[in-house]
């Protein structure tokens, strides 16, 4: 045991003491000092404390019935739950810390109940609020902050608010840091790194990745703090063209433990799905979890964003394509449309230039060069279209900006369903600016040879396949899939006897999938 873990084990021992005594105020300034830590490692006994207190002094400080609420539901795993009991009215005399977490408390039980432009509302009270304290009452909220500050960027972020989400998730951290928490530290740098990756800022997200302090072994917030994080790190894989490695992130994910990603994971997963068989058992699995959901839950504005392109490039991989066209007939975009409506008029201008229609897919796309603080992974893709639909002689200057501008974010994903002629011009430009593992990639998709057989694999059997043709052993293949190495023989064997091939070399030497 460490020196710290005795001294923690110390001060709370001291805090269960002034319990005993009935020393409130020493109780809640011990709850004020050591919040982070009994918070991050000390779940169980922060819940005793709490069940120890009288109501009369949960009256005096209302925060921490909110508090005791909220840790109840993270621990007990209730992923569904976000309301509150108890809450309690916005009591402008209230000390500033207790009147915050109120707010906080109302706009959790208003995301709940599916009223998100009132969470809004509420939010930009509580940023108000704390803007209006003089500067000396701020270390006294210092504990707290962090997850104030996180929770007002998830309400921002599920409206679609989402550089104003940044902000919030940004202080978070920051507070996080200078508190110790490591737990809000990872939430609110996941959540950094996730919305930058969106809007294929790939290097600022990888930047936001490192900061993320190592989980402890046990860690009990690990299931659901992690997850925007690992959502990052599989949409960059996306974007770095890795969509095997992609699959392997999202398959260490249990979306039920966080749902307020539910939105996000089915957009990445749908991302990298390419086989009819991957789609349809992911609509499915995205059908069944969404119809256990309350409906506020799933119906956030960006949510519901999220979910309506995920099921359009899942119903486009099962060829059920006049479905998905109908899911777009209403899509609008205008200067200030979210991020997310963005991406998904893009994803639907490339199918348009796949099949010909360049016309439409360029009037659809020119207005994505316009939008206001027009981000990457549009921008790319935007500017791609009018190379590829390009009659006025400026294709090569048009394709070097695209190559450019991902260069410089790291985000390669557009290229990758260009034209073939395209892909291969974009080959040689980034071969010339040293990307040359993304030149060799956009080189061979420009050739794909899929051999017979490969629609036929099970899923497992193309995960086999796919982390073999990683270079991973048939040990660190089971180890991976948390199965044993004779199953993993058994599916390779399968697999074999389906692709026609009889070893790994061969798969090496003629199997190439869609990445």
């Amino acid at each position: 045991m460490t020196a710290g873990s005795d001294r923690s084990n110390g001060d709370l021992e001291r805090l269960f003491q002034a319990v005993e005594e009935r020393q409130w105020d020493t109780v809640t300034e011990g709850l004020r000092s050591m919040w982070g830590e009994l918070y991050d490692n000390r779940p169980a006994e922060l819940l005793a404390l709490f069940s120890a207190m009288p109501e009369e002094e949960f009256d005096k400080a209302p925060r921490l019935r909110i508090a005791q609420e909220h840790l109840r539901n993270k621990v007990e795993g209730k992923p569904f739950s976000r309301a509150y009991r108890d809450i309690l009215g916005s009591d402008e005399a209230a000390d500033p810390i207790d009147r915050l977490a109120a707010l906080t408390g109302q706009l959790a039980v208003a995301r709940a109940n599916g009223r998100h432009f009132e969470s809004v509302r509420i939010a930009e009270t509580a940023r108000e609020y704390l803007r209006s304290l003089p500067i000396d009452a701020i270390p006294k909220l210092s504990n707290a902050l962090p997850e104030f500050h996180f929770h007002w960027g998830v309400t921002f972020e599920q409206a679609g608010r989402t550089e104003e989400a940044v902000d919030e998730y940004i202080e978070s951290f920051d507070w996080a840091t200078s508190i110790g928490s490591r737990m809000t530290m990872t939430s609110a740098a996941g959540a950094l790194a996730y919305l930058r990756a969106l809007a294929g800022q790939d290097r600022e997200a990888a930047a936001w990745l490192e900061k993320i302090p190592a989980p402890p072994s046990e860690g009990w917030w690990s299931a659901f703090a992690t997850t925007k994080a690992l959502l990052a790190d599989a949409l960059i894989k996306v974007d770095r063209l890795d969509r095997a490695g992609a699959r392997a992130v999202l398959d260490t994910i249990d979306i039920a433990q966080s749902v307020d990603d539910v939105g996000e994971y089915y957009f990445v997963s749908a991302l990298v799905t390419s086989s009819s068989s991957d789609a349809q058992q992911l609509l499915a699995g995205m059908d069944q979890l969404l119809g256990d959901l309350p409906r506020g839950e799933m119906r956030s504005p960006a949510t519901s964003e999220y979910l309506s392109v995920a099921r359009y490039l899942l119903l486009t991989e099962l060829g059920r394509t006049a479905g998905a066209l109908r899911m777009m007939e209403s899509e609008q975009l205008t200067a200030d449309a979210p991020l997310i409506r963005q991406i998904a008029v893009g994803l639907h201008v490339r199918r348009l230039i796949a099949v010909g229609n360049h016309a439409a897919g360029r009037r659809l796309s020119d207005p994505l060069k316009h939008v206001a603080n027009s981000r990457p992974r549009v921008l790319v893709r935007a500017l791609l279209v009018s190379a590829e639909t390009d009659k006025l002689g400026r294709y090569p200057e048009l394709l070097e900006r695209a190559v450019e501008l991902a260069h410089y974010n790291r985000h390669y994903s557009a290229f990758r369903m260009v034209l073939p002629q395209t892909r291969l011009d974009a080959a040689a430009l980034f071969h010339e600016l040293g990307d040359t593992e993304v030149s060799m990639r956009l080189k061979a998709a420009s050739e794909p040879v899929v051999m017979p057989g490969a629609d036929s694999l099970t899923r497992r059997e193309r995960r086999v396949v796919e982390l073999a043709l990683r270079g991973l052993s048939n040990p660190q293949i089971a180890e991976h899939l948390a199965v044993s190495v004779n199953t993993v023989k058994t599916q390779m064997r399968s697999a074999y006897g389906k692709l026609r091939v009889s070893s790994r070399e061969q798969l090496m030497q003629q199997l190439q999938f869609e990445e």
